[in-house]
């Protein structure tokens, strides 16, 4: 990895400013506090973005912006990319904002997991706060690598074991111990399951027997079925033999039965005849009333004729005297109306004369009067004769018809009489004939007994079919109680043959178990020993040798022990960290530095960033002599670029590139 350029708009000291970085090694020049250290953070938050309890947004934005970018441009594997990352003041504080790589918008967690593929790092970076590799291949903030060495051992264990990723043999551990609890737990609830293979065995064994035994009974069953068919075919055959024949004999007796039932009812129709001749007989003896009211009907229909006449005239009569007596009384009320002039001539008319003529009227109406009730008087006695003459009319007629009937009741007796007559002849005939028909069929039917022999056949054949049935139903049993029990065998064999997986499944889960826990483990316990031990020694000779071409003074070495721990010998005695002057642990930090950049660019064969390395104040407390150490401490490295950052002047001799770095006003700018 090499940077080329980094363009950073209000972050931290920095409005607006853009930093070129050329091949080879680089010193950034300028006094304490001037922006130096600002520059390597914002490469550091370019590539990782914010780092939780590392890196925060508030301490990189300008204090009284609202908004502030970096832009990176660097190569790997001689391709070049560019990044840029913001920062935004809102309500809730200072947030990261989304980011580009080559020009391709993507959110902070995105960028990060590219940034990770391109550096070669492992993607389970992308989720954790902290890039320990970057951190410890490539840049270390001041003071940070004093840190690890001050820390508590395990603590610094730790955080070297995430660096080289040893921390994996621990979680693959971790992890087979999970994958063995829940082998063993499957390998229990399997175990739970095959308390029943045994009895599931010994179970399908019995129900196999049941089914061979069922079989067996089975094919006698069917034996049965096909004797009894053959019994109840030779039954029917032999019925139908004799249908025939019986057919014959049944037809005759349903003849003769019909010709009984025929004479019967010749009988019964002889004697209703005979009955019905006594009583035509008894009733055409009987004497014949002569009634003659012919004459007497002739009478009373003329004298019926003469009151209608009478009636009608009496009634005209009536109609006129009440039109007269309508006019008179007409007339009255005119005259009375009448005054004392005449309205046509105008001449006087006397009271008397109007008197006179009113009177008249009068007289007039009443003579009427009498006449109506003399006439009223004789149509109410006409009327009641001629009701009378009617009724009397109306019984005569009466009388005729009855007489008239009687006579046709005679004629249609004797014609009755003369018919039944004919029909007894008949009737006794045809009975005397079925009767010599009946007395033949009789006498045919005594000579054989082939209905009786037919029906003891459809008895035979009856109980043959019966047989037959019942054979066939104990066979369709058995075939049902053999498909229920294969049904059950199958399902048997089923859970057996699932039982016998779970036999195997809980083998082979032992199987894996006692791999996992008696080799798998241990090789990797070996392994991550081994891995250790090979980093530890490797390691522990870097350092003491980074060490001696920085001190160069053979009375004080140093090495690490198991835990690495610097252990400090002065002229042969242990010597604690604390004693040493503020030069010799800066020296201790740096070799640490230097000896684990290596290591793990050695170790991790996949990182881009092994010739890239940033070193933050290394010389700080160093002598004149230890300074002039470094130059061949720089040309040991070996790098493609390396940056530094220090105030010390001298520094400037040692390095092919100088930055110098100015703060003016709370600005800082690149000069």
């Amino acid at each position: 990895m090499r940077l080329a350029s980094l363009s950073l708009r209000n972050i931290r000291s920095y409005t607006e400013e853009t930093v070129r970085f050329p091949t080879g090694s680089i010193l950034l020049s300028g006094d304490v506090g001037s922006g130096k250290t600002t520059i390597l953070l914002a490469v550091e938050f370019a590539l990782f973005g914010i780092q939780r309890g590392e890196l925060s947004a508030s301490s990189l934005l300008r204090h009284g912006t609202n908004e502030g970018e970096v832009t990176l441009t660097f190569s790997t594997n001689d391709e070049g990319h560019e990044i840029t990352r913001t920062l935004k003041q809102e309500k809730r504080g200072v947030v990261q904002g989304p980011g580009k790589l080559d020009g391709e918008p993507f959110t902070p967690v995105e960028l990060r997991a590219r940034i990770l593929e391109l550096l070669g790092y492992a993607q389970d970076l992308v989720t954790k706060a902290r890039s320990y590799l970057f951190r410890y291949t490539v840049y270390t903030p001041q003071e940070e690598m004093k840190r690890i060495l001050y820390e508590a051992a395990d603590t610094r264990l730790q955080t070297l074991r995430k660096v080289f990723g040893i921390d994996q043999y621990k979680t693959i551990k971790d992890n087979t111990a999970t994958i063995i609890k829940e082998l063993r737990a499957e390998e229990r609830a399997l175990k739970t399951q095959l308390e029943e293979l045994p009895h599931k065995e010994k179970q399908l064994k019995e129900q196999q027997a049941q089914k061979n035994t069922i079989a067996k009974n089975l094919d006698d069953q069917e034996s049965k079925v096909k004797q009894a068919k053959e019994s109840y075919d030779k039954a029917l055959q032999q019925l139908k033999t004799m249908q025939e024949t019986a057919e014959q004999h049944r037809k005759r007796q349903e003849q003769y039965a019909s010709i009984t039932s025929t004479i019967e009812a010749h009988e019964a129709r002889l004697q209703h005849i005979q009955t019905s001749l006594a009583s035509i007989k008894e009733r055409l003896e009987q004497p014949l009333q002569k009634i003659d009211v012919k004459e007497k009907i002739s009478k009373r229909e003329t004298i019926q004729q003469q009151l209608e006449e009478k009636l009608l005239q009496a009634r005209t009569k009536s109609t006129e005297i009440i039109t007269k007596q309508a006019t008179i009384t007409e007339n009255i009320e005119q005259l009375s109306d009448l005054k004392a002039s005449c309205p046509l001539c105008k001449q006087d008319i006397p009271h008397e004369h109007k008197s006179q003529l009113i009177t008249t009227q009068e007289q007039q109406r009443d003579e009427l009067t009498k006449k109506q009730r003399e006439i009223q008087a004789f149509i109410e006695k006409a009327a009641d004769k001629l009701e009378q003459n009617k009724e009397a009319l109306q019984e005569l007629r009466a009388q005729q018809l009855t007489a008239t009937r009687k006579a046709e009741e005679r004629r249609n007796l004797a014609q009755q009489q003369t018919t039944l007559e004919d029909e007894q002849q008949e009737k006794e005939q045809q009975r005397n004939k079925l009767k010599e028909e009946e007395q033949t069929l009789q006498k045919k039917l005594k000579e054989t007994t082939i209905l009786e022999q037919y029906q003891a056949q459809e008895r035979l054949v009856d109980q043959a079919r019966t047989k037959l049935e019942r054979a066939r139903i104990l066979f369709a049993e058995r075939q049902a109680q053999q498909s229920a029990l294969q049904h059950v065998i199958e399902q048997q064999a089923q859970e057996l043959q699932r039982l016998q997986k779970a036999q195997t499944r809980a083998n082979s889960l032992q199987t894996r178990t006692r791999w996992l826990q008696d080799t798998f483990t241990p090789l990797t316990t070996n392994i991550e020993q081994a891995v250790f031990s090979s980093l530890h020694q490797e390691f522990s000779s870097l350092c003491s040798n980074w060490f001696t071409s920085i001190i160069d003074d053979e009375a004080l070495t140093i090495t690490l022990d198991q835990e690495f721990t610097p252990q400090i010998t002065l002229n042969g005695y242990d010597t604690e960290l604390q004693a040493l002057s503020g030069g010799e642990k800066t020296a201790v930090a740096l070799a640490y530095r230097l000896a684990l950049n290596q290591v793990i660019n050695e170790f991790i064969s996949t990182i881009h960033t092994r010739d890239l390395l940033i070193l933050d104040e290394p010389t700080d407390g160093f002598s004149t002599h230890q300074l002039d150490a470094m130059r061949d401490v720089f040309q040991q490295l070996q790098l493609q670029q390396l940056i530094i950052v220090s105030h010390e002047a001298k520094m400037e001799g040692f390095v092919e590139h100088v930055i110098r770095i100015n703060k003016h006003e709370h600005a800082s700018s690149i000069s």
